[in-house]
């Protein structure tokens, strides 16, 4: 939610709400990204209760091969880059725009560097609980340069703490780990 009079719909101010919901296919062995599908729903709410329908929408993208987030082990400091295929086909409905305008079809070559290790924070904020704080955070550039996210993966976990994606649509998601409890896994 953008919270009350945090954000602006044909000259009125309101209230964002996003309901998201998704699921990535990755490859065991190394993580890597194979297809990754989501959907978001988009509504404004003037005065908090006259609500707008600004989108519903489904992002489906394939990565080929599949993108390689890490690579490791890791290390501060260790940078790589991947050149691959991907493709995004966008459905559903908006008043506001049209959702294939975000339909690609693509030759990338993304890099990525560990830029630092710790406790996942960014902006002041940071994970609640413990066991992630020897976590890497691994940033993400397409190939003009433009920042795409980052991650922090956490070696307890074997998994992200955190994920943000800077998507090209114009929107960033945060996806925080809320609480992390072991059972022999090992």
């Amino acid at each position: 939610t953008s919270g009350n009079n945090g954000a602006t719909l044909d000259g009125r101010t309101g209230r964002l709400d996003i309901a998201y919901d998704g699921v990535d296919i990755v490859r065991v062995r190394d993580l890597a990204v194979i297809n990754s599908e989501f959907s978001l729903e988009v509504n404004f709410y003037w005065l908090n209760w006259i609500r707008a329908e600004v989108a519903d929408l489904t992002f489906d993208t394939w990565y080929e091969p599949a993108k390689e987030k890490f690579d490791f082990p890791l290390h501060t400091g260790d940078q790589w880059y991947m050149p691959f295929q991907a493709g995004t086909t966008v459905t559903g409905s908006s008043d506001y725009f049209d959702p294939s305008d975000f339909d690609a079809n693509n030759s990338e070559n993304s890099s990525w560097q560990v830029t630092s290790n710790g406790i996942p924070s960014e902006d002041g904020t940071n994970i609640s609980y413990t066991g992630c704080d020897d976590s890497y955070k691994i940033m993400e550039w397409d190939e003009t340069g433009v920042n795409s996210g980052f991650q922090w993966y956490c070696p307890a976990v074997r998994s992200p703490a955190w994920i943000r994606i800077d998507h090209s649509a114009g929107f960033i998601i945060d996806w925080l780990l809320k609480e992390y409890s072991p059972t022999d896994s090992w």
